[in-house]
C-alpha cells in the first residue's frame, strides 16, 4: 500500500469544520505529508452531516449554510463516482456496508492506500475481516504517521 496516499471519508472531513468529539485527531491528519483523495461523493455527505445537524439544532441553518458555501475541498482531489464503476455496488453486496462508505472502499484499492474515517461503526463492521486492513481511525494524541488499526495498541 502507498502509505503517501489517504482516502477520507465525510466524518473525517466534517470535524474539520464542527467542533465535536474526535475534532483534534481528525485535524491531525492534516499534519502529514500524504495526498488527500474521495469520491466526489464527499461533497454530498458533508451537505447531509449538516443537514441532519441543523435538523437536531445542534448548528443554526445559516452556520450550516457558512460551513457549506466555504467548504475547502482543494487540498483533496475529488475523484468522480463514476470512474468506480460497479466496485462499490459489488463491496455494498458483499460486506453489507452502504454503497456510500464502499465507494471510499472502492477508491482506495483504485488507489492502493488505506481508508481514513472517523466512523468506528464502519471500522468495527470490517474488523476482523478482510477489508479490515482497508480501513484505519486516528487514535486521539497520536501523531498521523502513526495511525493504528483500530483496537490496537
Amino acid at each position: 500500500m502507498i502509505d503517501s496516499r489517504l482516502v477520507l471519508d465525510a466524518s473525517i472531513v466534517v470535524k474539520w469544520y464542527i467542533p465535536e468529539v474526535g475534532t483534534l485527531p481528525a485535524l491531525e491528519v492534516l499534519e502529514g505529508e500524504a495526498e488527500f483523495h474521495s469520491p466526489d461523493l464527499l461533497l454530498l455527505e458533508i451537505g447531509s452531516v449538516l443537514w441532519k445537524k441543523s435538523r437536531r439544532a445542534e448548528i443554526q441553518q445559516e452556520e450550516a449554510l457558512r460551513i457549506m458555501r466555504g467548504l475547502s475541498v482543494g487540498s483533496i482531489m475529488l475523484h468522480p463516482v463514476a470512474e468506480l464503476a460497479t466496485q462499490p455496488l459489488e463491496i455494498a453486496l458483499s460486506t453489507g456496508l452502504s454503497i456510500y462508505d464502499s465507494a471510499y472502499l472502492a477508491l482506495s484499492f483504485r488507489l492502493d492506500c488505506v481508508v481514513i474515517t472517523a466512523d468506528w461503526k464502519l471500522v468495527q463492521k470490517l474488523a476482523g475481516g478482510p477489508l479490515a486492513r482497508m480501513v484505519r481511525a486516528p487514535k486521539p494524541g497520536l501523531d498521523v504517521s502513526r495511525f493504528c488499526w483500530w483496537g490496537s495498541d
